[in-house]
């Protein structure tokens, strides 16, 4: 696996997690419409996410995942959501993509920027067959916006091949296949 770089898109700069992104993943990870279909715990308090942070950091750090703050271009100092490859296979031809996104900035393609630019990445960097996409099957926005992106819908997940806390839940996989 290659280092992590930050990319830029028309209207985001991806960078890399860094300590004074606190009070915004906070906020990121504590609001109800961003946390309606994941479940992760909100952090208890900014400490929690600060430790959320490091564990980021050092996972980067090893190469165990790729993990993005985005960014507005105008807005360089104000995280706004994340965008992340992880769950890699142990040949490394696969990996899931996970993304969130403060709901004041959805519906405004900012999240279709950061995927194309994590994706051209995947493929062109990391040599990455495979990408895949799992999502609550309420989750009609995320849907859609793997459909724009060429993910095929696949299979919903049989409770083996699920977290634990996501055991009862319809989660769908979703594939995109390099070209």
């Amino acid at each position: 696996m290659i280092e992590q770089a930050e990319r830029k898109t028309t209207r985001l700069w991806l960078r890399a997690l860094q300590q004074q992104d606190q009070v915004a993943i906070h906020a990121l990870h504590s609001d109800p419409i961003v946390q309606r279909y994941i479940t992760r715990e909100p952090p208890a308090d900014l400490k929690a996410s600060a430790v959320f942070i490091q564990k980021i950091q050092d996972g980067v750090q090893s190469q165990r995942w790729y993990y993005w703050g985005l960014h507005l271009l105008d807005q360089p100092r104000q995280l706004i959501g994340t965008i992340c490859l992880w769950q890699f296979t142990d040949d490394h031809s696969t990996a899931e993509i996970g993304f969130d996104l403060l709901p004041y900035y959805q519906q405004q393609g900012l999240m279709t920027e950061a995927l194309q630019s994590v994706i051209q990445f995947a493929v062109a960097d990391l040599d990455l067959r495979i990408i895949r996409g799992l999502v609550h099957a309420d989750n009609e926005a995320c849907i859609r916006l793997l459909r724009k992106n060429q993910f095929t819908y696949l299979r919903e997940l049989p409770p083996e091949e699920k977290f634990t806390a996501e055991k009862n839940l319809p989660i769908l996989l979703f594939e995109r296949l390099r070209e």
